[in-house]
């Protein structure tokens, strides 16, 4: 029997992207009786990976820390498995068939040498800093020629590649008050003065200070994350989702202002590769 991919956010309360990158996973490869290495997400249910989706094992290396929004989604969850320090990786794998190991996955090497037989990554990737780092601790963690997952966005040379999350108006999902493109367009005393009429003085230094300074996302370009890949990976399958098109000039502005750069219409990308 087939899995009902539309009842997955309302009964494990997993969010839509979460389940559309499922979806796409299990058109590349079967979970059923793996074992799964997750990079970042930590926070699908036991009940899924386990029970729908047939993992045998799942560990996942995510940077929780005491952050109330993750800890939040899946209170029961998190309290359920518990949360391990990436340092106890060595002795808690193989011990029980879900652990949450809580650091960056560029330091995970204590995780057991080719033990893991599928890799997945769900919106996570735009958030590493140090990428081919961390694609290196993946190799080595997984089997020779395990597949490797990633659905991962909004990237930064996309139109909301910005992550700004001020709250539930101001955010990277209403470009009613940030424009597509305005982060590449725009430099920060630029933006500020763009949005601060708008919502204020503190909202607009918050809105800067998200999109320009803060750690929390990677500001790699599409073709930056084709390139570690390649360089990681073989059997590589790259493809974009969510593409927007640009309206007329904006692609002739993008490549005068980053003349490396040609995709500026992906909101984010599937990668597939082993």
């Amino acid at each position: 029997m087939g899995i009902d991919f539309a009842s997955l956010e309302s009964e494990f309360g997993v969010a839509r992207y979460q389940v559309e990158a499922i979806q796409k996973l299990l058109e590349y490869t079967s979970l059923t009786g793996r074992r799964v290495l997750e990079v970042g997400g930590s926070n699908l249910p036991q009940r899924l990976t386990h029970g729908v989706l047939g993992a045998a094992e799942w560990v996942s290396v995510d940077i929780i820390g005491q952050g109330a929004y993750q800890l939040s989604q899946q209170s029961e969850h998190y309290s359920s498995i518990g949360i391990r320090p990436l340092r106890d990786a060595a002795t808690a794998v193989g011990r029980a068939d879900y652990v949450i190991l809580d650091g960056p996955i560029e330091e995970a090497l204590d995780l057991p040498l080719g033990y893991f037989d599928v890799v997945v990554s769900i919106t996570s990737f735009e958030h590493i800093l140090a990428i081919p780092a961390a694609l290196a601790a993946i190799r080595r963690a997984k089997r020779v020629g395990a597949p490797f997952f990633s659905y991962h966005g909004p990237i930064w040379s996309g139109p909301y590649g910005h992550h700004v999350w001020v709250d539930s108006l101001l955010n990277f999902n209403n470009d009613e008050w940030i424009e597509p493109h305005g982060h590449l367009l725009h430099s920060p005393p630029e933006m500020y003065a763009r949005v601060v009429s708008r919502v204020g003085h503190e909202r607009a230094q918050r809105v800067v200070l998200q999109m320009y300074n803060e750690p929390r996302i990677n500001r790699f370009f599409y073709e930056d994350y084709e390139a570690f890949f390649r360089g990681a990976l073989v059997d590589l399958e790259i493809s974009s989702y969510f593409d927007r098109p640009l309206p007329d000039g904006r692609q002739l502005r993008l490549e005068a202002l980053y003349p490396r750069y040609r995709r500026f219409s992906a909101y984010g990308m599937t990668v597939f590769g082993r």
